[in-house]
């Protein structure tokens, strides 16, 4: 029979944390916004003006060759075209002000002290980034597939010698935009940004919004990304300038370097106390039909939580020290580990658009989540079964619990998909369910648990 090879994460030493707003809490924001400052340049580079630098980007190849794209779509001669790009390119192009920068510095300063208690960043990761601006020019980029193909095109096409790519995590105990970010999950248009907007806001600024947790990662080289996977000489023939359509290998490459750099981001996130609590609040509720929850009872589920966060590696920022204590337990249940691994693959496939999961590392995350489960001692793995332990059944529960509202939402699906019951009217959109009768309503009850324990220990809908 096959045997099971647990996947040994290696929990890697994070850098230490520094909070860049003390500093300025103990100094003038206005003296700070006017100190003597001198923009960092990287070696080679020759500065140039504003003007001259927007002709460089209207002569450019890349630019002619759209420009006479669209005259020949459009109809419109070149020239007109050229008039086009070019106010778009001044109103977009930086003014290279420092002014600008000096105001932004005082502003940011304030707002940033009003709204959080600290800024911390990692400062070997930040004297890293520092230190690559002089030799290197920096481009900072929000996490989007579509970016990255772009940020990778000038490699592939033999432009540059290599790439280093830096995931910086952020990671917020409130975020600013709460609400809005709510409405959008429900799918509610998020509103146009005005100027009225931006005065209306300012109530937020007589709000307590935490700590930020800024880290900035190892950089990873693009270069030893495509090695052996991405034949560059595709591009030999093909000007650089003309933009073509990326062959699926491309594609895969850079599909699987996006989730490669997510996951960094991931391992990098800060939790601190209040998510832990909220997420046990949030259980609590799902769970049970009584309001509220006593203090002490909340505190020990917390500080549980916490201990079984840190053995899974999760980075957390909590004061004081913790100390992980693990016991002997009696074995309970016995499962077959073939079964759990169907379960697992069929749940795993079922939430990829709900989660980030790698695609093709499936055996990869079962074995580590088995040897996490086993290093806790909520497992026991003999060949090819599972035991269950006495102190993994609260363990379980709990992770169980958490994709409960996914596999109720699934559910809810299902049966409107196969009209199970007659006269059950399912708007999924906004999760309401109009019911006839009492029947109809236990009856609903009544497959849902049917559906929900299929799902779990079947690994199947019918």
């Amino acid at each position: 029979s096959q045997s099971l090879h647990l996947f040994y994460p290696m929990l890697k030493k994070r850098d230490d944390f520094e909070d860049i707003l003390e500093e300025r809490r103990n100094s003038s924001d206005l003296r700070y916004a006017l100190k003597c400052y001198t923009p960092v340049l990287y070696k080679g580079l020759t500065p140039c003006k504003v003007s001259e630098l927007k002709q460089m980007v209207l002569q450019s190849d890349q630019l002619g060759y759209v420009i006479t794209q669209v005259s020949k779509e459009k109809g419109m001669t070149t020239d007109e075209v050229t008039g086009e790009a070019a106010a778009i390119l001044e109103e977009m192009a930086q003014r290279l002000q420092l002014s600008t920068v000096r105001f932004f510095a005082f502003t940011l300063s304030k707002v940033f002290k009003t709204l959080f208690r600290s800024i911390c960043v990692n400062e070997e990761g930040l004297q890293r980034l520092q230190q690559a601006i002089h030799n290197h020019p920096v481009v900072l980029l929000p996490s989007h597939r579509s970016l990255l193909n772009i940020v990778m095109d000038p490699f592939l096409k033999g432009e540059v010698f290599d790439i280093s790519l830096v995931p910086v995590s952020i990671s917020y105990e409130r975020t600013l935009e709460e609400a809005l970010y709510a409405r959008e999950l429900l799918g509610v248009p998020k509103p146009k940004e005005s100027t009225s907007g931006l005065f209306k806001a300012r109530k937020i600024l007589s709000e307590d919004y935490g700590s930020i947790h800024v880290y900035f990662g190892q950089p990873v080289s693009v270069r030893s990304l495509a090695e052996s996977r991405v034949n560059r000489s595709q591009f030999n023939l093909i000007p650089r300038h003309i933009p073509t359509r990326p062959s699926e290998e491309i594609l895969s490459f850079v599909n699987d370097s996006a989730y490669r750099l997510v996951r960094a981001q991931e391992e990098n996130m800060v939790l601190k106390p209040w998510v832990l609590l909220a997420f046990v609040l949030l259980q609590k509720q799902a769970t049970e039909d009584k309001p509220g929850t006593a203090l002490d009872e909340l505190t020990e589920q917390a500080v549980w939580l916490r201990d079984l966060s840190r053995h899974y590696g999760a980075f957390l920022h909590w004061p004081g020290t913790v100390r992980a204590q693990l016991s002997l337990s009696v074995f309970k249940k016995s499962l077959k580990l073939k079964e759990i691994y169907n379960s697992f693959s069929f749940l795993r496939n079922m939430f990829s658009n709900e989660f980030i999961l790698c695609p093709g590392a499936t055996v990869q995350d079962f074995e580590e989540a088995c040897y996490l489960l086993v290093k806790t001692g909520a497992l026991q793995i003999n060949q090819q079964e599972v035991l269950i332990t006495e102190r993994g059944h609260r363990t379980l529960a709990f992770l169980t619990s958490v994709l409960d509202p996914f596999l109720q939402g699934y559910q809810v699906r299902e049966m409107h998909t196969h009209r199970i019951t007659v006269g059950l009217k399912v708007n999924v959109g906004v999760g309401l369910c109009n019911i006839d009768s009492q029947s109809n309503k236990t009856l609903i009850c009544k497959r849902l648990s049917m559906m929900h324990r299929k799902v779990v220990h079947k690994g199947r809908l019918k």
